[in-house]
């Protein structure tokens, strides 16, 4: 198993415990970078394992919960450090900073007017939005050169989903903001009492989705209540390289199908699916 095969495996696999579902995955790569430049013997065992049969390797469960362990030391201090700081930009109504303090909306903090542009220039401009997986995307709203919205966020962070409450009624926006673990899609359909929407963003979350299953993807999509799903995927490795492979030829292969539209749109450091069901 190569390097890079190595590290996104034990990314993955440490975020498969919900408390640290939400941690942005260049956060997690570099305490494992550091595990592994710490102990080169402990790595070449790891690089010498296929996939399934590292799973089941004493010394790599051992490696995941010491990473874990860390995560819960180290992110707790800088998640609380950085949502105090995003409350007092929400004071301040200094979205644009908020929109900076999170690793996804800051790569695509330059290309939100023209994303928009692109996207209404498909859907059409839309009256409702859901926002799944939102992270601090509500924050973009005075991008969206929209005036009237109703827009439902969810996210799986609670504090986060208050934060975004707490814009929405400060710029008095029609909008609700909740808390919710969409991989429980396989369990029952989460979405079973949503009102239906004019599009949804699923924006940089179905690559974590697949992990588990590329079922559970299908089924999210097929799922949402909304008449266009915008999906979003980095165009970038976790080390900040181009991906050799950026399109994700699946999405067109599942669209074809289900006899889903769908429209491609490349930006810098990400390529957006808008799919028409």
């Amino acid at each position: 198993m190569k390097i890079r095969e190595l590290i996104r495996k034990i990314v993955e696999d440490v975020k498969k415990k919900k408390e640290l579902f939400a941690i942005d995955d260049y956060f997690i790569e570099k305490i494992v970078k550091k595990y592994l430049s710490s102990n080169a013997k402990l790595k070449n065992f790891l690089i010498e394992h296929e996939p399934k049969t590292l799973s089941r390797s004493g010394k790599y469960k051992q490696l995941i919960k010491k990473i874990r362990s860390e995560l819960r030391k180290v992110y707790g201090v800088y998640a609380k450090k950085d949502f105090e700081k995003r409350k007092e930009f929400l004071e301040k109504r200094d979205y644009d900073s908020i929109l900076k303090s999170h690793l996804s909306t800051k790569e695509r903090f330059g290309s939100y007017p023209k994303l928009y542009e692109k996207i209404w220039g498909i859907t059409g401009k839309p009256k409702s939005i859901l926002d799944l997986a939102c992270g601090m995307n509500p924050f973009s709203f005075g991008h969206m050169n929209i005036k009237n919205l109703t827009y439902w966020a969810i996210d799986i962070s609670e504090e986060d989903a208050k934060l975004i409450s707490k814009f929405f009624k400060k710029e008095k926006i029609n909008g609700k903001a909740k808390a919710m673990d969409l991989l429980k899609i396989k369990e029952k359909n989460i979405f079973e009492k949503f009102p239906k929407f004019d599009v949804a963003f699923l924006f940089k979350f179905l690559d974590t989705a697949i992990i588990k299953s590329r079922k559970i993807a299908e089924l999210l999509i097929k799922s949402i209540t909304a008449k266009w799903v915008v999906v979003s995927f980095s165009t970038k490795t976790i080390g900040q390289k181009e991906m050799k492979k950026a399109n994700r030829d699946w999405i067109i292969k599942m669209c074809k199908r289900l006899e889903y539209e769908v429209k491609v749109l490349n930006f810098e450091n990400e390529i957006f699916y808008v799919i028409k069901k």
